[in-house]
């Protein structure tokens, strides 16, 4: 059974730490606990320019950090 959480904490990017909340969700399986979420990142916030390659590809402002975390038993 998957479960959703609300997580706070602080998040460093590009030189800057700012405190973030965001959803996670936490699954037993039967290798362990698997935590997953996603943080929501406007560039400029975190003085992050907007990747682009040599003028062709160019990206919106905001991007997303996604994470998956698997805990097990050693």
């Amino acid at each position: 059974m998957v479960k959703v959480y609300r997580a706070t904490g602080d998040l460093t990017l590009h030189g800057h730490t700012r405190p973030v909340t965001f959803s996670l969700q936490a699954e037993r399986t039967s290798a362990g606990i698997e935590v997953s979420g996603s943080i929501p990142v406007i560039f400029a916030d975190w003085d992050i320019p907007n990747p682009s390659f040599a003028g062709f590809v160019t990206t919106q402002n905001h991007g997303l950090l996604e994470f998956l975390i698997k805990f097990s038993k050693s």
